[in-house]
């Protein structure tokens, strides 16, 4: 009985130190560019990340708040509350990693719509040109986070963004139809 209490009282140290949160301040952050040309970055006094990434914890609604600090294990070393109070070239470097990580053209206008084989073929203009892609169902290839907002996702993982109201009376009518 004494080796089952003391074995759920180490799994609830466990969860605890899990919850904890470290939200890493500007102040206690250093990137510099090393000598090859990479990027890194010093967390206080502790360690030197050669490599590392940048996650939102809120990609949808909080895109340069609450963004993850990882090492190149991919272990959260920390939280940075709000991109904007970086310093003016390290928030840079990391808008970069994040753009890289969550790019996301915006579908501008739906130039033609084909349901074909079970999936769909678009053909779209967007913020960053013309794409053309395949979508598997549409049931699982859209996914509105709110009414005025749609996220489709074609087979090969790419993510474009629909802000509804900003398509034009064309596009919005097949977007309609599709959902």
């Amino acid at each position: 009985m004494k080796d089952a209490r003391e074995s759920i009282r180490h799994g609830e140290r466990a969860l605890d130190d899990a919850a904890k949160v470290r939200y890493l301040t500007p102040e206690e952050l250093r990137f510099f560019l090393s000598p090859g040309g990479a990027v890194c970055v010093t967390v206080g006094e502790e360690r030197t990340l050669l490599s590392f990434s940048a996650r939102r914890c809120f990609p949808l609604s909080g895109a340069s708040h609450y963004v993850s600090l990882r090492d190149g294990a991919g272990e959260e070393v920390g939280i940075i509350r709000d991109l904007e109070l970086m310093p003016e070239q390290a928030r840079a470097w990391l808008e970069e990693d994040l753009e890289r990580r969550y790019y996301t053209p915006q579908i501008l206008s739906i130039e033609r719509f084909r349901q074909r084989w079970g999936g769909a073929e678009w053909e779209v203009t967007t913020n960053r040109g013309p794409r053309k892609f395949i979508t598997r169902s549409i049931y699982d290839a859209v996914t509105s986070p709110s009414p005025s907002r749609a996220l489709v996702t074609d087979i090969d993982g790419n993510r474009y963004e629909v802000e509804v109201p900003r398509l034009d009376e064309r596009s919005r009518g097949i977007l309609e139809r599709v959902l």
